[in-house]
């Protein structure tokens, strides 16, 4: 009984944590995040992986970090860059 209410506890926070944090948002809050310090973004460009380029591309756009968007340009991984958004 008792390692049945342990797993609905632990069931009812992995779903509550679920619906407050997507994964879309993580990736807005580390991208934010990284970009504080544009030298240091640029820095990880070489380590960063590929799905992290475009969301951190449109952080980059929203927060007009120049600098950070020419070095990202030059690093793009993918075979075009579509800026039709843009």
């Amino acid at each position: 009984m008792e390692r049945r209410r342990l797993w609905g506890s632990i069931q009812s926070r992995y779903i509550s944590m679920s619906v407050w944090t997507s994964p879309r948002r993580l990736v807005e809050l580390a991208g934010q995040s990284l970009l504080k310090d544009e030298a240091l973004a640029i820095a990880a460009l070489e380590l960063l992986p590929r799905e992290l380029f475009p969301p951190l591309f449109m952080a980059a756009f929203d927060g007009r970090h120049s600098q950070t968007l020419k070095a990202m340009v030059q690093a793009w991984p993918f075979t075009c860059l579509p800026l039709g958004v843009l």
